[in-house]
């Protein structure tokens, strides 16, 4: 890889660069789990909670919840709780781990491929101290981007060690890696691509080997990227995650693509402002789209022009253009803009270009080297400090949407999190007031509604809560906790027929929901129906034989058709095995 005295030095920047990395994340030991997507991915998930089990493999291998398809990135999580347990900060060392990994990987590539140890090492200092990645290492649930980075730098090494001696067995090994780098996060379907550009340049094979035969080699690659993106696609349409064109439009698509991308740029060279969701705007003026589609379009054929003379200009611009298109929104998931984590893969492109830019710049005279160097140390320096700021605000929920509600307006989705933030810490009253923000920013905002309905009812305000619960089912009559919560505000105040009419709604859209079944034999009872009861009491006694509660209600509803031999046995099996339990015993009483 290099001559002897340069091996010490790589070395010491390579631990320098590992330590910087670790001490400017350190502060992570001390943060919380938030609860945008690491409750669903971490802390509230059944399967992941249980560790490494035979099942959680097959589960993770075969779900599409949170609208992907990653088991690389499940099993993951999976063995962090099987080493630490539900401990928010072992977490989030083993991303900062893999993120210091991951700058080490980058370095050791790009110097073995260019020979430029200090260039090699400003793209890797970049990479692993830039505040835009802060997301991908802070929250739990973004352990996918700094995994599948992690595979694919290794994909790129197996991908340099074929070139230099190519056969079956070394591309068969990348491959391998390759597709635990698609398991772990699909955005890396674009590696195909990117070997191309890397094939140009550092490697420049195209200078011993035809276009074709180097587009031919990448073939099985784009077979596993393919068939990715039609996994991927498939998990996010059945999750609901796909927006359609009727929620947005595809001009508003392209010019909100042109504008984010712009933007990215420029957060990457001056990182404010940066916050965990941008909201998706209503429309992207004029004044905003036309300059940001101008400017890529001029910089792009600036980059293209440059290709022979300076090749890595063409290829770290297009890397970074090629790697943000399976997420700058032309295929819409979710409601955000933007985000962060979508820059961790395009800015290695990005810092190849501007370091080596700057190394070009350097050859022109001492002058222009001391600048350079300058330039480098400089901001090697500067960036650990705005990666720090940008840290402290993911110490805990509350921190996190507080923070975007300042450097974002019109931003429903942080006002509800924060809701939903103090909620859990059972501040009702400054919950309420997020909550109603959302409703008032966002009529239509999913789960708003209920949300104010849960926090009303805790209040003790039924009435109104009751009211929320009926707004929700308006917005989303398919919202099944909301029909559950408004019918139970209609039992409280022994409103019988209404509360069955909408737990009959529930337990007719979900005949799995024992609950919701519960719900619904226990105000037949409170209406003495006990002929419509009794079928549905028995088939769910059948199906939850050893649940008290469901026994119980058989049981009343025996009673209740005077069958007494039959009630008073089934009390006495629930009392046997359940010694606790006052209903069966009160039951019990009244069977004469």
């Amino acid at each position: 890889m290099s001559h002897p005295p340069t091996r010490p030095r790589l070395l010491a920047i390579l631990a320098v660069l590992f330590a910087a990395t670790c001490l400017t994340y350190a502060p992570v030991r001390d943060h919380e789990f938030v609860n945008f997507d690491s409750n669903v991915y971490l802390y509230e998930n059944p399967v992941v909670r249980e560790g490494v089990t035979w099942a959680g493999v097959r589960w993770a291998f075969t779900t599409t919840e949170t609208a992907n398809w990653h088991p690389v990135t499940w099993l993951s999580l999976m063995l962090d709780v099987q080493l630490f347990g539900l401990d928010p900060g072992a977490h989030h060392l083993s991303s900062v781990f893999l993120h210091a990994m991951n700058g080490v990987l980058l370095m050791l590539l790009v110097f073995w491929t260019t020979g430029s140890l200090w260039s090699a090492g400003l793209v890797a200092g970049w990479f692993a101290l830039h505040p835009q990645h802060v997301e991908c290492v802070a929250w739990a649930a973004q352990r996918k981007d700094v995994l599948s980075t992690f595979f694919l730098l290794l994909t790129f090494w197996g991908h340099v060690w074929y070139s230099k001696t190519p056969s079956r067995t070394r591309q068969s090994a990348t491959l391998v890696v390759f597709a635990l780098g698609l398991l772990a996060k699909p955005m890396l379907v674009t590696v195909p691509l990117l070997l191309l550009l890397f094939d140009h340049w550092p490697l420049a094979r195209h200078r011993q080997q035809s276009w074709r035969s180097l587009i031919r080699e990448k073939l099985p690659f784009l077979v596993l990227a393919i068939a990715c993106s039609a996994t991927t696609l498939f998990a996010q349409s059945r999750e609901g995650a796909v927006g359609g064109l009727e929620s947005y439009a595809l001009t508003q698509r392209l010019a909100n693509a042109a504008t984010s991308a712009m933007i990215y740029l420029i957060q990457t060279l001056w990182p404010t402002s940066l916050c965990v969701f941008y909201p998706y705007p209503k429309q992207v003026p004029l004044e905003h789209w036309l300059p940001a589609t101008v400017a890529l379009l001029v910089l792009t054929a600036l980059a293209w022009r440059s290709r022979r003379k300076l090749p890595f200009v063409a290829t770290g611009w297009t890397w970074f253009l090629v790697s943000l298109v399976p997420v700058i929104g032309l295929i819409q998931v979710g409601r955000q803009s933007r985000a962060d984590r979508y820059t961790y893969l395009p800015h290695i492109g990005l810092f190849l270009a501007i370091a080596w830019g700057c190394r070009a710049l350097a050859r022109r005279g001492p002058g222009w080297k001391n600048a350079m160097i300058g330039v480098g140390i400089a901001s090697c320096l500067v960036l650990p400090g705005f990666t720090r700021q940008q840290l402290s605000t993911w110490r805990n929920s509350e921190t996190l949407y507080q923070h975007a509600l300042k450097v974002t307006k019109d931003n429903p989705a942080m006002e509800f999190n924060l809701g939903v933030a103090f909620v859990e810490k059972g501040d009702y009253e400054n919950a309420l007031g997020q909550i109603e923000r959302v409703v008032a920013l966002d009529p239509a905002y999913p789960r708003g509604h209920f949300t104010r309905g849960v926090i009303l009812s805790r209040l003790g305000r039924q009435e109104e809560a009751a009211e929320a619960f009926r707004a929700a089912i308006a917005v989303e009559p398919n919202d099944m906790d909301s029909q559950s919560n408004l019918a139970a505000q209609y039992f409280r105040r022994s409103a019988y027929k209404l509360a069955r009419t909408h737990f009959a709604e529930v337990a007719r859209r979900q005949p799995q929901n024992l609950q919701a079944r519960g719900n619904l034999i226990a105000t037949l009872i409170r209406m003495q129906d006990w002929e419509t009861a009794l079928p549905l009491a028995r088939e769910t006694a059948r199906q939850a034989p050893h649940d008290p509660r469901t026994q119980t209600h058989l049981a009343e509803v025996l009673l209740g058709l005077e069958q007494f031999a039959e009630a008073r046995r089934i009390l006495q099996e629930v009392i046997v095995r359940h010694p606790g339990h006052s209903e069966a015993r009160e039951l019990l009483d009244r069977v004469p």
